[in-house]
């Protein structure tokens, strides 16, 4: 059974393809992308980060009220991270939650179940890499290298029986990888759209025409809208011709 259609893979290169070509005047892609495509692809790009094992974890077993509450803290800490992006802040609230998270998920989680984690996020790494051209987005090269080699060890640890090991390089790992998601690509072009959008408001408005600047500020919102739709093709591409408005 393939775990990717053709459908998902060309949804995902359109994306990515589009990025590759960042000296280009912005113009309308033609994607025609049904509700089936979308959702395949939501399906093939959903990682197994930290609230998926804990959900797993509740519903395999029956957790005592001290397990139950570090569980809590730790995808708080988690969802937090998540919201404050990439920087110093949300890499060590991560941290924490791996902390907090792994003593406690590990006698819980099968070994089975840590293999078939590590092997969804080595069936999108391999999708990733294959679709993506080369130096296409910023670190996507990079993310995906990292991403592998920890999944990698992560299995090592597994074989060798260390669970606490393998788990917390598999938690890791899928956070790195989610970096490589059409969700994490439009996550990360929106907010440094949205960056480029204030700078450009604030210190170089003579730079761009007050039509200019209306539809970059257009196209961000757009972006944004997109995100909370869960339409992250939509959101690359709004994203990604703000940046090209915004950036000299």
């Amino acid at each position: 059974m393939r775990l990717f259609s053709p459908a998902v893979m060309g949804l995902f290169a359109t994306a990515t393809l589009l990025l590759a070509g960042c000296s280009d005047v912005p113009t309308q892609p033609a994607t025609l992308v049904t509700s089936e495509t979308q959702a395949a692809l939501k399906v093939a790009s959903a990682l197994p980060t930290l609230p998926e094992l804990v959900a797993k974890a509740h519903a395999s077993a029956a957790l005592d009220e001290a397990r139950t509450a570090r569980l809590a803290h730790a995808q708080n800490s988690w969802q937090l991270a998540e919201v404050l992006g990439a920087g110093e802040q949300s890499d060590a609230l991560r941290i924490q939650a791996y902390d907090e998270a792994v003593p406690a998920l590990a006698p819980i989680l099968s070994d089975d179940e840590i293999a078939v984690a590590q092997k969804r996020l080595l069936d999108w790494a391999a999708l990733a890499g294959s679709i993506v051209q080369a130096r296409a987005l910023p670190g996507f090269t990079e993310a995906l290298r990292q991403g592998k080699s920890l999944v990698q060890q992560g299995v090592q640890d597994r074989l060798a029986g260390d669970r606490v090991a393998a788990l917390e390089k598999t938690l890791t790992a899928a956070d790195v990888l989610a970096a490589t998601t059409p969700r994490g690509v439009a996550l990360s072009l929106t907010r440094a759209a949205e960056l480029a959008l204030a700078i450009a408001q604030r210190i170089s408005p003579d730079r761009l025409s007050a039509e200019e600047l209306q539809r970059a500020e257009r196209l961000v919102r757009s972006a944004r809208e997109a995100l909370g739709d869960e339409d992250y093709e939509r959101a690359i591409r709004r994203a990604y011709y703000a940046r090209q408005l915004l950036t000299p």
